[in-house]
């Protein structure tokens, strides 16, 4: 009389880990007990085929639909440095690049700015008139050296003042170019403001048009910065407890692969879900602003328990537990398996042992195969 399946799983179990190679092979040798002979004839008229099955190290759980977001702190509101008119807008959305001209405004705050620049330059140049007259007479004895002192350190002042108002006519969007010629000239340069990107991204949500007038910090565009990218999932309160940071998680239909950089401590009180930010590097662009994905978490195999994946066709019944059937020749000998998921045409499940180096399981004609068994065990 034949054992039962449950029975060969027990012994199945036995194996010591600290042998396995030469307890798998013992195990494949002798539990005959689940296991039938078909010839290659047969084989071939019920059309059975067969796949090498492959170990892995992690599996995918259940699927929960994503939205990719772009992280707050990877947005920068562009704003108006000072009031203005809208003369010319140059990109109005797609990628940009740091320091690249979105848009130009006339100003007339900019020309009371170059006015005062003008006057430090001004104020510069007879400061250094005066250090080097004084310089000329401490030589002499007519100017002490204290005099001396005193209008160097106002020079040193002066120079500072001009440095700082320079930097303030770029910050307040002043071509590099203009600033050089209002210092060579001494003449006002027209009242352009360059609108300037202050980072790499993309464009989008632009809130001005031409000839509108602006007034200071007034919105201008955003700049998103997609790489890399967060995909927001919703994910049940008692899944997400299963999660942890930095566990991994891949799209179904893109192959991309991120980690959890974020789970909430709070839950949506209607829903009763957590929203769970998986974070992608997105180097290609694939993941857009706005896009609705699919999205599996990965679990990691457990210690010294064998993970495998193989085509969903190898799953079958037997003697009321989920087996598959391992192919050896014209021998077909039954494998008692715990599933881990199916997702698509992939089956993960795990054994109690290591399976033969490229182990062949059956794909194709499994019920077939348990009908045969089944008459085999009815004939005894």
């Amino acid at each position: 009389m034949k054992p039962s399946i449950q029975s060969l799983t027990s012994a199945f179990r036995t194996l010591s880990l600290g042998a396995v190679s030469l307890g798998a092979v013992l195990f494949w040798q002798t539990a005959s007990a689940a296991s039938i002979e078909v010839s290659a004839e047969k084989q071939a008229s019920l059309g059975f085929q067969s796949a090498v099955v492959e170990q892995v190290s992690a599996y995918p759980g259940v699927t929960y639909p994503g939205e990719a977001i772009i992280p707050p702190n990877q947005t920068f509101l562009v704003t108006a440095p000072l009031s203005g008119l809208v003369t010319k807008i140059i990109h109005i959305h797609g990628p940009i690049q740091t320091g690249e001209v979105i848009a130009e405004l006339q100003s007339p705050e900019l020309l009371n700015a170059q006015k005062n620049y003008l006057n430090t330059l001004s104020d510069l140049q007879a400061a250094q008139s005066e250090l080097n007259r004084a310089a000329k007479l401490m030589k002499t004895g007519v100017v002490s050296a204290k005099k001396y002192q005193l209008a160097e350190a106002d020079l040193k002042k002066i120079r500072q003042i001009q440095r700082q108002q320079r930097q303030d006519l770029a910050l307040l969007g002043m071509a590099p170019n203009a600033i050089d010629a209002l210092e060579k000239s001494h003449k006002l340069q027209p009242a352009v403001v360059q609108i300037t990107a202050p980072v790499d991204g993309e464009l989008f949500d632009l809130q001005i048009r031409v000839g509108q007038r602006l007034t200071t910090n007034q919105a201008i565009i955003s700049i998103g910065q997609i790489e890399p990218i967060v995909v927001e999932s919703r994910v049940p309160l008692q899944a997400a407890n299963q999660l942890s940071l930095k566990q991994k998680a891949q799209l179904v239909s893109l192959d991309l692969v991120g980690e959890i950089e974020y789970i909430p401590n709070f839950s949506d009180p209607m829903t009763q879900t957590m929203n769970v930010h998986i974070e992608f590097t997105n180097e290609n662009h694939q993941l857009r602003p706005g896009q609705l994905v699919t999205l599996s978490f990965l679990f990691e195999a457990e210690p010294n328990t064998p993970l495998y994946v193989i085509p969903r066709g190898a799953i079958s019944r037997y003697d009321g537990q989920d087996v598959v059937y391992l192919h050896q020749g014209t021998r077909i000998q039954v494998l008692p398996i715990e599933v881990k998921n199916i997702t698509g045409d992939r089956l993960y499940f795990t054994t109690a042992a290591p399976l033969p180096a490229n182990a062949e399981l059956l794909i194709e004609s499994t019920a077939a195969v348990k009908g045969l068994l089944e008459t085999a065990e009815g004939g005894e």
